[in-house]
């Protein structure tokens, strides 16, 4: 989590630097949520070793979250309260990882929500 956090934030900062206007959409599926909670400064996630967070300074320049599959969400995490409104959390029926379901196939049938996704992106940009 802690290099994949790493990156993001590093491309973020990239990005936010060369178009000053441009705002952002993180997304992440399952472990990959993971990465994104890191990066925002999710709970118990901000303090693992080598996590790095977004600079205070580009918090209002992500204009929308999106976590499929998120593992957290299994044990009652979800963002910071500054993302919640912004935040679009996707879990499948019967989803072992995010759910507590008891169907381990559930956890790859995310193609179903990009539509869902996409409206909850769109209404929000």
């Amino acid at each position: 989590m802690s290099a994949g956090s790493a990156d993001l934030v590093a491309h973020v900062i990239y990005r936010a630097a060369a178009c000053p206007a441009e705002r952002f959409i993180l997304a992440g599926y399952s472990l990959g949520a993971g990465v994104v909670h890191g990066a925002l400064g999710t709970g118990i996630v901000a303090g693992l070793p080598g996590v790095v967070q977004l600079p205070g300074d580009l918090v209002d320049r992500v204009a929308v979250v999106l976590l499929f599959g998120d593992p957290l969400r299994s044990i009652g995490w979800s963002v910071p309260d500054r993302y919640s409104d912004r935040t679009g959390e996707f879990c499948a029926a019967g989803d072992p990882v995010c759910g507590g379901g008891t169907d381990p196939g559930a956890h790859a049938r995310y193609g179903d929500f990009i539509g869902a996704a996409v409206g909850f992106s769109a209404a929000r940009l």
